[in-house]
């Protein structure tokens, strides 16, 4: 659980993770997912720590070396990993059980997440995330399979582990294809548990699904059919940033609600915030379509970078 707090927060201090040992081959899957999550952890702290890169000050500028024999570590465990792992799989019989083949998926739901987020530190286009669209396509593959094969039965309400939520949430919000961001959300609504630790699978879903709105303007179309004729990858200005979830004051009918603000782009290049309100919802319900769930935009500010780092660092809350 200590990887969770820097996968999207703002606040969080950044410590550093000792590197792992990695095998020739793998013993077993325990062993490959007790590297893996160390690798993850590293991946994660290091994402967070060049943040300033993305949205800050150090936007456009180099890399200190540092910062890059860090990434370069990470490019060279991920290799590791890999090799091992193929190693192993040569290794283990034919026939995987449902329990490997879960396993198995899972952790390569991880490494492709750090595939992709060891190499977009420093980029302030998020077109740069085109160029994962395979491994997106991978995971959302690999999870479909095991939605294929898993028994039907009611979703448990929580899981102490990190399941596919968070691996799920990213491939929906990064990967601007369509189709297989739909996909994402979907299977997010049959693997995933109601509560995975700290992640709440319904708040995710509705994030994930308002940033697809957002992204490709679907609001009030039927989204199926608007699939068959929206072929093209949303353009750089209309995808969103990142986005921060902060408690809202009570709407108009005394309910509870959260803010969620986006960090959109400028014509210039400029970074501005657009927040807005989505009603609480108890952790069982299930997320509704993204259009309908949002209120009216509370505001919309244009701030300096500056401004947007200490704006972000008192609003940042958990999902």
């Amino acid at each position: 659980m200590s990887i969770l707090p820097f996968y999207f927060g703002d606040s969080q201090p950044m410590g550093y993770s000792e590197s792992p040992t990695i095998p020739e081959s793998f013993s077993s899957y325990f062993q490959a997912q007790t590297s893996i999550d160390a690798i993850y952890n590293m991946t994660i702290q290091h994402f967070r720590r060049t943040a300033d890169y993305r949205l800050g000050e150090m936007r456009n500028e180099p890399a200190t070396p540092d910062v890059l024999l860090e990434q370069y570590e990470i490019h060279d465990l991920l290799e590791q990993w890999k090799s091992s792992f193929d190693k192993f799989e040569a290794e283990t019989p034919q026939g995987l059980t449902h329990t490997s083949l879960t396993s198995r998926i899972w952790l390569f739901h991880v490494y492709e997440v750090c595939m992709v987020l060891s190499r977009v530190q420093f980029v302030t286009d998020e077109t740069d995330y085109d160029a994962f669209i395979p491994n997106f396509t991978r995971m959302v593959e690999g999870a479909r399979e095991l939605a294929g094969i898993r028994a039907r039965s009611t979703p448990s309400e929580f899981h102490f582990e990190m399941g596919f939520a968070p691996y799920l949430f990213f491939a929906a919000i990064k990967c601007r294809v369509l189709e297989t961001r739909i996909e994402a959300l979907r299977l997010m609504g049959v693997l995933c548990a109601a509560q995975e630790s700290l992640w709440n699978s319904h708040t995710l879903q509705v994030v994930a699904q308002r940033i697809v709105d957002l992204e490709h303007g679907i609001s009030g179309q039927n989204v199926d059919s608007f699939v068959t004729q929206y072929g093209v990858l949303p353009p750089d200005i209309m995808r969103v940033r990142h986005f921060v979830i902060g408690p809202a004051e009570s709407g108009s009918d005394g309910s509870a609600g959260r803010e969620l603000t986006f960090y959109m782009t400028t014509k210039d290049g400029g970074l501005y915030l657009k927040r807005e309100r989505f009603p609480g919802k108890g952790p069982n319900e299930a997320a509704e379509g993204a259009p309908g769930v949002f209120e009216v935009d509370l505001e919309m500010d244009k701030l300096s970078l500056s401004e947007i780092a200490t704006w972000s660092s008192t609003r940042s809350g958990s999902v």
